[in-house]
C-alpha cells in the first residue's frame, strides 16, 4: 500500500489533512511571495513612479510652455480684436 509509505507526511493523526496541507502550502506560499509577489509589487511600484516622472516631464516641458505662449500671445490678440 502506497499510502502507508507516506505515513510520515500525516504523522500527527489528530490534525490529519490540515497538517499535510500546511506542510505543502506554507512553503509554496513563501516561495510565491518571495519570488513572484514581491518582485511583482516592486515592478508595479517602480512602474508607477516612472510613469509619474514621465507625466511630470511632459507637463513641464510641453504643457507649461504652451500655456505661457497662449497666455502671452493668443489671449491679448483676442482681447485686442474684441474691441472692434
Amino acid at each position: 500500500m502506497l499510502v502507508f509509505a507516506y505515513r510520515w507526511f500525516f504523522r500527527p493523526a489528530v490534525q490529519g489533512i490540515a497538517v499535510a496541507v500546511t506542510r505543502v502550502l506554507v512553503p509554496l506560499l513563501r516561495i510565491y511571495c518571495r519570488w513572484f509577489l514581491v518582485p511583482m509589487l516592486w515592478l508595479i511600484r517602480w512602474g508607477l513612479r516612472v510613469l509619474g516622472w514621465l507625466w511630470r516631464a511632459y507637463h513641464l516641458l510641453l504643457i507649461r510652455p504652451c500655456q505661457v505662449v497662449w497666455r502671452n500671445t493668443v489671449t491679448p490678440v483676442r482681447r485686442f480684436l474684441r474691441q472692434f
